[in-house]
């Protein structure tokens, strides 16, 4: 079962999606014509979402989810459903050990996952991550520690890692 809400923040609305194992998919775009592709590349057996606000994994991510962007938190305390190649898994799993107020880079990650030469394909799955702040692929940098990259923009990458405390090269 699939099921998904709206979530107001303080940057705009965006759509939450749970499966039963936890949260799988999150955009700050309020439009589900994305959020299907995805779903329909990830779950090609499942019926459709169904709104559910009160479902208790969207409840939480988006209180958790709120209380991050004010400041307020620092890790997230509910399951996640991963869903990717292993490749991504393994890089998306591994940046969830980088905590709050720090980065990496992209080879440091690669490394990390004993792939020493992957720096740009943990690029593409970052690129990927369809949990972004939840799995924080805003705290992945270049090797010369400048802003890069970020699906969100680079606006909210800088703005994201402010609110952690951690300043980047322009």
């Amino acid at each position: 079962m699939l099921v998904f809400t709206f979530v107001d923040t303080i940057l705009g609305k965006g759509t939450l999606v749970s499966s039963n194992q936890g949260l799988c998919y999150f955009s700050f775009y309020h439009d589900l014509t994305g959020v299907k592709r995805w779903l329909s590349a990830h779950f090609p057996k499942n019926n459709g979402l169904t709104m559910a606000p009160v479902f208790p994994c969207l409840v939480d991510a988006t209180r958790q989810l709120n209380e991050y962007l004010a400041g307020q938190r620092h890790d997230f305390t509910f399951p996640l459903d991963l869903k990717g190649t292993g490749f991504q898994i393994g890089a998306w799993q591994a940046l969830l050990g980088v905590p709050y107020g720090a980065t990496t880079t992209y080879s440091e990650l690669a490394m990390a996952i004993g792939r020493p030469r992957a720096a740009r394909a943990i690029g593409n799955a970052m690129r990927a991550n369809p949990v972004p702040v939840f799995v924080p692929c805003h705290r992945v940098l270049p090797a010369n520690n400048s802003l890069g990259g970020y699906g969100g923009g680079q606006e909210l990458k800088r703005w994201l890692l402010q609110l952690e405390g951690v300043s980047v090269k322009c």
